[in-house]
C-alpha cells in the first residue's frame, strides 16, 4: 500500500509540474501574441498619420507621396533610414560608439531638399520598421521600436530645421 501511495504521491506531482509548465508556456505565448499586436497596434496608428490627401486635393496643392514622386530616392532613403534603427539599437545595447547624427541630418537634408512633409516621413519611419521586425525577436522588436520612436522625433525636427534654414532664407 505506501510503495502504491508514494507512486500515485510521484505521479500526482509530475502532473503538476506538467500542468504548471503548460500554463507557464500558454501565458508566455499569450503576452508574446500580445507585444506582437500592440506593435502592430502602434504601427497602424503611426501609418495612419501619413495617409495621404485624395488626389484631387494632391494635385491641388501640388502635393505627391515622396514614394511615388521618387521612388528610387525613396528605397534609398529606407534603406538607410533602416539601417540607421539598427545602428541605434546597437549603440544603446552594446554601448557601440555609432555616429547617428551626421548620417540622420544628411537624411533630413534629402527630405526636404525632395520636399518631403511630415506624412513621406512617417511613411519611411513605418517602412523602416516593418523591415527591421521583420524575424525580429520580441525583446529585440521592442527595443527597434522604442529606438525608431526617438529616431523619427529626431529626425522630424532635423526636418524642420532644414526648411527653416533653406526655405525662409531672405533674398
Amino acid at each position: 500500500y505506501a510503495v502504491e501511495r508514494r507512486r500515485a504521491e510521484a505521479e500526482h506531482a509530475r502532473r503538476l509540474q506538467e500542468e504548471a509548465a503548460r500554463r507557464e508556456a500558454e501565458l508566455a505565448l499569450l503576452a508574446e501574441r500580445e507585444r506582437a499586436a500592440q506593435q502592430e497596434r502602434e504601427l497602424r496608428a503611426i501609418q495612419q498619420l501619413s495617409h495621404p490627401p485624395s488626389a484631387v486635393t494632391s494635385a491641388a496643392l501640388g502635393l505627391n507621396a515622396l514614394r511615388r514622386a521618387a521612388p528610387d530616392d525613396f528605397d534609398a532613403m529606407l534603406g538607410d533610414y533602416s539601417a540607421l534603427v539598427q545602428r541605434a539599437l546597437e549603440r544603446r545595447a552594446y554601448r557601440v560608439d555609432h555616429d547617428l547624427s551626421s548620417p540622420l541630418r544628411a537624411l533630413a537634408d534629402r527630405l526636404g531638399f525632395l520636399g518631403a512633409g511630415p506624412r513621406d516621413v512617417v511613411e519611411l519611419h513605418t517602412g523602416a520598421l516593418r523591415d527591421c521586425l521583420n524575424g525580429a525577436t520580441a525583446e529585440r522588436a521592442q527595443a527597434l521600436v522604442g529606438e525608431g520612436r526617438v529616431l523619427l522625433v529626431e529626425l522630424m525636427g532635423l526636418l524642420i530645421s532644414y526648411y527653416r534654414t533653406y526655405r525662409h532664407q531672405p533674398t
